[in-house]
């Protein structure tokens, strides 16, 4: 079972629209037109005015285009009805992860590095700066490349990422309401981010959600062993052991 730790609901009418023209309702679109295990994606992140999808060896988005989320050009020309492929040049690696947020995707690689791609407002893109990038850039900390990532959530307008042999967390961008704080904790087992707030397990307490942030920004005991987490815009469940 799941138990949420605070209630919200939270739609944006474009994402119908954009799972029309996916017609992920009914049918696979892409590659082919008829749906079977090969074409099926393995996981799809959705944002509200574009969503991708991760397939065995690339990812493909459709949806809004205004600053290139999906990793073309935003004068681009290409019929934005149909998905196309967003791809890391600058890598050799596959995709493991996608996640798509506010005007901003990432990418997380087989390799264990992360490369994310538009909106830079807010350090959203990881890389030091705030240029932005319709061109896949690798997140960096300390000014080197993040490596050793072994999970990746997303945000409003900030990422948060697992890395190392000591399950150490690694957030960027937005910051107003310290949902950075967790940067440097180690042997964390789940993290999770909603809008203004981040949550995380600990590999030595896993009853326990702890969340920093804006609005969830307490500790909330479940009693029971946490197998996963799942964010929502302002709030968070948490899938129990034994369906309890």
């Amino acid at each position: 079972s799941e138990m949420c730790i605070r209630d919200s609901l939270y739609r944006d009418g474009t994402l119908n629209d954009v799972l029309d023209k996916w017609d992920l309702r009914y049918s696979y679109q892409f590659p082919s037109a008829s749906p079977s295990e090969s074409t099926a994606p393995l996981s799809i992140s959705t944002e509200m005015r574009h969503v991708c999808a991760l397939f065995s060896n690339e990812v493909q988005c459709i949806g809004q285009n205004n600053y290139g989320e999906r990793g073309l050009d935003p004068g681009s020309t290409e019929d934005l009805n149909y998905p196309n492929t967003l791809s890391v040049s600058s890598s050799s690696s596959t995709v493991k992860k996608v996640i798509a947020g506010v005007s901003f995707t990432c990418m997380l690689m087989k390799d264990g590095k992360v490369y994310c791609n538009v909106r830079n407002s807010n350090g959203q893109l990881g890389d030091g700066t705030s240029t932005d990038s319709y061109s896949p850039v690798q997140v960096k900390k300390d000014g080197n490349a993040l490596t050793g990532v072994t999970d990746l959530s997303e945000a409003l307008y900030h990422i948060c990422a697992i890395y190392g042999t000591d399950d150490k967390i690694y957030c960027w961008g937005d910051n107003t309401y310290r949902q950075l704080a967790w940067n440097g904790t180690t042997g964390v087992k789940t993290v999770v981010a909603t809008n203004y707030d981040t949550c995380l397990v600990k590999e030595s307490n896993d009853s326990e959600v702890e969340c920093k942030g804006g609005s969830l920004n307490d500790t909330f005991n479940m009693d029971k062993e946490i197998t996963k987490l799942i964010a929502g815009s302002s709030h968070v469940c948490a899938l129990l052991r034994g369906g309890t």
